[in-house]
């Protein structure tokens, strides 16, 4: 990603070298543009420093804290449970619930029964990768893990044996700082870049939505300026 000063643009290559063209703004939506990682997949230096170094330094800045995800499938509808989603209060083990087959067109992939997402707090996740390291996952620690998220979640009351659980390790779930809360995204005017996602708003899916909107208006408002002058 490079900056052409002479015309205004930016110019965007992928990373085996293919010119994708001219832009006249970009967005960018995940944080490892500014992230060590980015070189470690590419071999190239971080987008965002080569384009915007003082916006790369406050999404390198940006630290996130692990979950455990864990998908439950019911051979029935959890009927005692009049929520799609909810947060959970107070346990140690697990944060967030929520109903997959209640989003829209997901009750169509089953002729019957649910799926439930689970999201195990930062404090387990920590705790167990303390224990067992950051190498990948092996089956039997994630089967454990998926156990003591259903365990947990079926203190709720009236929660049948699930037919199929797996676990997922979710090494930077949720942002642990908001950097741009009340802008809603990062935005170089001038060079017409904008940074958006759940880091700069807040560590739910809603906040990535509502950056992204913010980031979209942003750049909108600076065509119409654009145009104007």
């Amino acid at each position: 990603m490079d900056w052409v000063e002479e015309r205004k643009v930016w110019t965007l290559t992928s990373k085996d070298g293919m010119q994708l063209g001219e832009f006249w703004a970009v967005v960018a939506t995940d944080k490892i543009m500014a992230s060590p990682r980015a070189f470690l997949k590419t071999g190239l230096p971080r987008p965002l420093d080569v384009a915007v170094p003082y916006l790369a330094e406050k999404v390198s800045a940006v630290t996130s804290s692990p979950s455990f995800a864990c998908m439950l499938v019911f051979s029935q509808s959890l009927t005692t449970i009049p929520l799609d989603g909810f947060n959970i209060v107070g346990s140690k083990v697990l944060a967030w619930a929520s109903c997959d087959s209640s989003k829209p067109k997901r009750d169509k992939l089953m002729s019957s029964g649910e799926c439930w997402v689970l999201h195990s707090t930062a404090e387990y996740a920590l705790e167990v990768i303390k224990d067992a390291g950051m190498e990948k996952p092996s089956d039997e620690l994630l089967s454990a893990v998926a156990r003591c998220l259903f365990e947990e979640f079926k203190k709720i009351g009236g929660i049948l044996e699930p037919m199929f659980a797996k676990a997922h390790r979710w090494g930077s779930a949720f942002p642990d700082v908001s950097i741009a809360k009340e802008e809603g995204c990062l935005l170089d005017e001038f060079k017409r870049i904008a940074v958006c996602g759940d880091f700069c708003v807040g560590p739910r899916v809603e906040c990535a939505i509502l950056s992204g909107i913010s980031a979209a208006e942003k750049v909108q408002d600076l065509t119409y300026l654009d145009s104007k002058y």
